[in-house]
């Protein structure tokens, strides 16, 4: 048996885990011209790896300057330095992934920042785009740029399948949550601790940072929580006519 703790496994669910986390590269080094496969198998992996980091860091990027405008206006490529100055950020937390015991530290970056966090992210995006922003206007608006109202399958979808399975799916993995572990090593808890913090330091921000919008918004509490949930478009409307059609069952009940 081999064990960490009170907890055991057999030697052979540690054999298969082994066997499993070598299966790919072996499976590469036994076809014929295992050295050409092998070359295009590590190339496309760096160039999924490269896709997935530029796609990433030009949300970020694209997301800070738009909302700091007035920090980099006036500023000789202040793109292309605030690009560097992230880029050398990454590198050097990527840094500690090419040590000796960075596969343990990869592990637990991928198992909490890439999990949890991203299904919360997304479900909170489901919920404000299909609930808050609305049904009704999200299909004009992809009626206006394709030509082609979307089908009652797909807002189906939007407002009720897809938060319902999220919302499932982060449950059980809440309810049925297992010691992290890599191979044979099982991680102490307070790695477990770091991980679940790395996991909130985004979820949190999500809905902290629509408490800090509805409070700098002027007025009322009921018209802070409706400028909040509705679109600038609608803000002068609603300030001057006090209509909100957020608070209709008409916004609410549409598919």
């Amino acid at each position: 048996m081999v064990g960490y703790g009170d907890r055991t496994r057999t030697q052979a669910e540690v054999n298969v885990q082994a066997w499993y986390s070598r299966c790919t590269p072996e499976a590469v080094a036994t076809l014929p011209a295992s050295h050409l496969w092998s070359i295009l198998f590590f190339f496309m992996l760096i160039m999924l790896g490269i896709d997935s980091a530029m796609g990433g860091l030009e949300c970020v990027i694209t997301g800070l300057m738009d909302e700091f405008p007035n920090f980099f206006q006036n500023k000789r490529n202040a793109r292309e330095m605030f690009t560097l100055g992230i880029i050398c950020m990454s590198f050097s937390v990527a840094l500690i992934n090419v040590t000796p015991g960075g596969i343990y530290m990869f592990h637990l970056f991928d198992t909490y920042s890439a999990g949890i966090s991203l299904l919360c992210s997304a479900l909170f995006e489901a919920i404000a785009v299909s609930w808050f922003y609305g049904l009704d206007r999200f299909t004009q608006d992809v009626e206006a740029m394709l030509g082609l109202k979307p089908g009652l399958y797909w807002r189906i979808c939007w407002k009720f399948v897809s938060p319902s399975f999220i919302i499932c799916v982060v449950m059980f993995g809440l309810f049925y949550h297992q010691p992290l572990q890599y191979n044979d090593y099982y991680y102490p808890t307070w790695a477990e601790w770091v991980g679940w913090s790395l996991a909130m330091s985004s979820i949190i921000m999500i809905p902290l940072v629509a408490i800090i919008q509805i409070v700098k918004t002027k007025g009322t509490i009921k018209e802070k929580f409706a400028l909040s949930i509705s679109p600038i478009e609608e803000h002068e409307e609603i300030r001057q006519n006090k209509l909100v059609s957020r608070f209709k069952a008409k916004h609410w009940l549409f598919v």
